[in-house]
């Protein structure tokens, strides 16, 4: 199917699906003329969808192709490279393998599904939307300067094995959130990261670096290690529960923590420090170990009807004096 045939033979109507590569015509497909290709104005299937620039939904997609009036949905066998500026209201590609150093842009949703061979976004990779979904069918990987999310926006996480995030790439998000159990865990590392909350948090192991005031809601359930780190701001739990092996930050938080719900279940407190006027402010709900140190002005632990345990090595820091 060529790009040149299709622009002869049809004509743009308010009810057209258009493609528009840059500096062509623009590409007009109708439902009429695709059959089973095309459900109303969406797009479900680009396999046979061959144009002057390259493979389309078949090896790449992009090069300043826009969606108007429909969503985009692919389902392919073959992986995809998205290389230019892809655009539509919602946007859902399941592939076995998606890479991206080009923009993926979502006016309502932007779904990636890899099935097989997970999702990589790149350097150059940019994937925004008010809700960014991430499905690797093994792994999701954002590297390099790679780009997730939107500000004031949801992003979503899942894969059986882990996610991991680059020290230089960044995930926005109002919301950050996972969809099942991350089975490999999470390592989100970006220092430009600027998440507002994560909520209903299901993984192995979960790291976060945040360059934000960060707010734990809802179910956060890591069975491992839940890390937490920010550059500006507290940690503050404002609802739900908190069950992990241990709670602690790698680097550290700029302001105070408060993780307050007596619900909690955290098995181990460690090392966490703040600035020497901020304050440390943890509950639960079962026996709990202290084996690092905490660093802060004042340090609280309510460990209702539970046994507190102070491990060799621990230490508790206040105003900068051992105690």
């Amino acid at each position: 199917m060529d790009y040149h045939s299709l622009a002869r033979q049809h004509v743009v109507t308010g009810a057209d699906t258009a493609l528009v590569p840059a500096k062509r015509r623009p590409l007009v497909l109708r439902a009429a003329h695709l059959q089973a290709k095309l459900d109303s104005n969406d797009i479900t299937s680009l396999n046979s969808l061959v144009s002057t620039l390259g493979a389309v939904g078949f090896g790449q997609l992009g090069r300043d192709m826009a969606v108007s009036g429909g969503n985009l949905i692919l389902v392919d066998t073959g992986s995809i490279a998205v290389t230019g500026p892809v655009t539509a209201p919602n946007i859902t590609l399941t592939v076995p393998t998606i890479g991206a150093t080009g923009s993926i842009g979502g006016a309502t949703l932007v779904s990636l599904i890899g099935t097989v061979g997970g999702i990589a976004i790149n350097t150059g990779g940019i994937v925004t939307g008010p809700t960014v979904s991430l499905n690797g069918g093994p792994t999701v990987a954002i590297a390099g300067t790679g780009t997730v999310g939107s500000a004031g926006g949801t992003v979503v996480l899942a894969a059986p094995g882990p996610v991991t995030e680059a020290a230089t790439a960044k995930i926005a998000a109002a919301t950050l959130t996972t969809a099942g159990t991350i089975g490999g865990g999470a390592t989100l590392l970006g220092t430009s990261n600027a998440v507002g909350t994560i909520s209903n948090v299901f993984a192995s192991n979960f790291r976060l670096v945040d360059s934000n005031a960060l707010t734990v809601a809802n179910t956060i359930s890591v069975p491992g290690t839940l890390d937490l780190s920010t550059s500006s701001g507290a940690v503050v739990q404002s609802s739900g529960s908190i069950v992990a092996g241990t709670f602690k930050s790698s680097t550290s938080i700029a302001n105070g923590v408060s993780l307050i719900q007596v619900t909690n279940k955290i098995g181990t407190l460690g090392n966490i420090a703040v600035p020497s006027t901020e304050t440390i402010a943890v509950a639960n709900s079962i026996d709990m170990t202290v084996a690092g140190t905490l660093s802060a002005n004042r340090i609280v632990v309510n460990n209702t009807a539970a046994v507190l345990t102070f491990a060799n090595g621990a230490a508790i820091v206040t105003n900068g004096s051992l105690r």
